[in-house]
């Protein structure tokens, strides 16, 4: 399962799921949207900011370049080969642009201090990181986590204070945070 591709896409409405024959590893249905990040207040960490949504996260074939109409199309980086878990109870989507300048520094961070760092959080079901193939930002992270808890644990906050996330996250632009949820656990009838 080398170089593994994902395929997100958010929709007003619940959309049909997509099967799972072909390119297509895995498909999850999710139901959320904006979420408060970056923040180290626990109570906000990861509240709705925004209208929910519908997201359609496929693992794809690292071969295939198709993706849905408007979906963002991502490609692993880290661990590289990683399909997504069954069973969450909470997905958590980062993401953001880095400054070409510190472009190499930003992945060697993310690659051997955060996401261990991250991975090594209480809850924390799978962590995963991309570049975007198609759409933007132009990296995101993905977490699998056994409930919302972990975003605003105190680990996590922990991970979000070291000194070389400090220093590049002034690097760091174009930030977004979602949460979803799986769909039968808190979609509207």
């Amino acid at each position: 399962m080398s170089g593994l591709r994902l395929s997100l896409a958010l929709h007003d409405t619940r959309p049909a799921v997509p099967d799972t024959r072909g390119p297509r590893l895995t498909t999850q249905l999710w139901y959320g949207g904006p979420a408060v990040g970056g923040t180290l207040d626990p109570a906000q960490r990861g509240q709705p900011a925004g209208p929910a949504r519908w997201c359609v996260l496929s693992d794809l074939d690292g071969g295939d370049t198709s993706k849905a109409d408007g979906a963002w199309l991502l490609q692993q980086i880290n661990p590289g080969d990683a399909a997504s878990p069954d069973g969450a109870a909470a997905l958590f989507v980062v993401a953001m642009d880095i400054a070409e300048a510190v472009d190499d520094e930003f992945n060697d961070w993310y690659d051997t201090e955060h996401m261990p760092l991250l991975r090594a959080v209480p809850g924390v079901v799978c962590a995963r990181r991309y570049r975007t193939v198609s759409g933007s930002p132009g990296y995101a992270a993905i977490y699998h986590l056994d409930a919302t808890r972990p975003y605003a644990s105190l680990p996590w906050r922990q991970a979000d204070q070291t000194p070389w996330l400090q220093r590049l996250r002034r690097f760091q632009s174009n930030r977004h945070y979602s949460m979803f949820y799986p769909e039968a656990a808190s979609a509207p009838a």
